[in-house]
């Protein structure tokens, strides 16, 4: 089933696809309110794409049921976590000396205000072919990986993906509507392999 978050029926098809995967699936979420949104905005110096905030307006931050896990986080956790995409490059370049505050202002100034520039140079920002900077860590999938968006000053060549341990990125999407049908084809096949079992 297509739909695009914040078009038509969206919450109600969204409702409807899930409930045939889990009748518990939206259980813990909770929304969030257009302030609270606009607080993540102004911490991260970035604006949320559309249909997350959206969504997040809609049905919020919580964890999937079991056998699923992972989830989006609550605000205090996002925020806490925007810097993990920046972590994970510091951390493929060997750069472990920084401290979370000064990781955390790098990513806050799109890299403006560089605590090492001999050595965080525009390199260690490249994940794959992404830019760090330009993605925002939202949640985890429940395996290890991290849900993330495009969040660059310019269009990008996605919306949405996951970053995987290895990391790469995977479940590249245009956008997060995209992105939410790829994870619930993926929960869909996980409950039915416990239905064949």
């Amino acid at each position: 089933m297509k739909f695009v978050v914040g078009n038509g029926n969206w919450g109600n098809e969204i409702r409807e696809q899930t409930t045939a995967i889990s009748p518990a699936y939206w259980t813990e979420f909770q929304p969030l309110g257009a302030s609270e949104i606009a607080v993540i905005e102004r911490e991260i110096n970035r604006k949320l794409p559309e249909d997350f905030a959206e969504f997040l307006k809609t049905f919020g931050c919580g964890r999937f049921p079991a056998p699923f896990y992972g989830g989006f986080w609550p605000p205090k956790d996002i925020l806490t976590g925007c810097v993990g995409a920046l972590t994970i490059a510091l951390a493929l370049a060997d750069i472990k000396d920084v401290s979370y505050e000064a990781i955390r202002r790098l990513y806050i100034s799109r890299g403006a205000e560089n605590p090492a520039p001999d050595r965080i140079t525009e390199d260690v920002f490249l994940l794959d072919d992404l830019n760090v900077l330009d993605l925002f860590i939202v949640g985890d999938d429940g395996a290890c990986g991290y849900r993330a968006l495009f969040v660059g000053r310019q269009p990008g060549p996605l919306g949405y993906c996951n970053i995987a341990p290895g990391p790469s990125i995977v479940d590249r999407a245009k956008d997060f509507s995209e992105g939410l049908e790829l994870m619930f084809a993926s929960h869909s096949r996980i409950q039915e392999l416990r239905r064949q079992r």
